[in-house]
């Protein structure tokens, strides 16, 4: 038989209340977690404050973090 390589699909951590993530431009912070939204705030600078919390659902906020090649730099 021959010996091919599998790729891994780089699958994300879960979502955890406090985690902080890198996208391109932007940074996302999760404020709480719930069974299934999540609240949530896009931070255009780490030191920006009054920005808005948003809700979203929790496999929708995954899945734009997966398309934006999130990187986890808070836990």
């Amino acid at each position: 038989m021959k010996n091919t390589k599998v790729k891994k699909q780089s699958a994300l951590k879960p979502l955890e209340k406090g985690q902080l993530w890198q996208l391109k431009d932007t940074h996302l912070e999760i404020v709480d977690l719930g069974k299934r939204l999540t609240h949530y705030r896009l931070l255009p600078g780490l030191k920006q404050k009054g920005v808005p919390v948003r809700l979203g659902g929790i496999e929708e906020v995954q899945k734009y973090l997966k398309a934006n090649k999130a990187k986890l730099i808070k836990n």
